[in-house]
């Protein structure tokens, strides 16, 4: 901490207040930094623009990027595979361990809704690889019954959960198991 600020007080008294000062955050999240940095822009490096975010920060640029309006704390994108569909949901900007994704009990009993598991974000698994998997029935809102795909793996920017199915189901809940959040999809 002492070099931290001692570093900042240097480059600001050489170069001004003007200089460009960020800090670079690598398996950090931005609640944990110290004071001396909450103030400065943050550029997080598993974020796959983490280097136009420099480019900009040194340029004293915008980065382009436009912030959708009422942005969900999931990315959820769709691809199609030789055996119908997948789901890959990723969180936007946390990082989640343990992480759970569940259905209707009837989604998964129907035959519908196949698997889910875990993998790096955009590349669809082939096997689970996952710590303490968890594949059972269980309760979610209200006591409804559901089914819960989930590891004890950090799912975030790089790392993605995947929900394989015949048909889109109306629902589903992802995320930590204390806190999960429906989705109609």
């Amino acid at each position: 901490m002492e070099e931290l600020y001692y570093a900042l007080e240097r480059a600001l008294d050489e170069k001004g207040d003007t200089f460009p000062i960020f800090a670079l955050l690598n398996g950090i999240l931005p609640e944990e930094l110290p004071p001396a940095l909450k103030s400065r822009k943050c550029i997080i490096l598993e974020n796959g623009d983490w280097a136009k975010q420099i480019v900009s920060a040194i340029n004293e640029t915008e980065p382009g990027f436009t912030p959708q309006e009422n942005l969900k704390d999931f990315i959820i994108l769709e691809y199609e595979i030789p055996d119908g569909k997948c789901l890959e949901i990723k969180p936007r900007f946390k990082r989640i361990s343990p992480y759970r994704v569940a259905v209707e009990y009837k989604e998964k009993e129907s035959g519908n809704v196949i698997k889910g598991s875990h993998g790096p974000s955009g590349i669809v698994p082939n096997n689970l690889i996952a710590s303490h998997p968890i594949n059972s029935a269980g309760t979610i809102e209200d006591d409804k019954r559901c089914w819960v795909w989930g590891a004890d793996n950090e799912i975030n920017s790089t790392n993605s959960i995947y929900l394989f199915y015949k048909n889109r189901p109306k629902r589903i809940w992802v995320g930590h198991p204390d806190r999960l959040i429906m989705y109609e999809i």
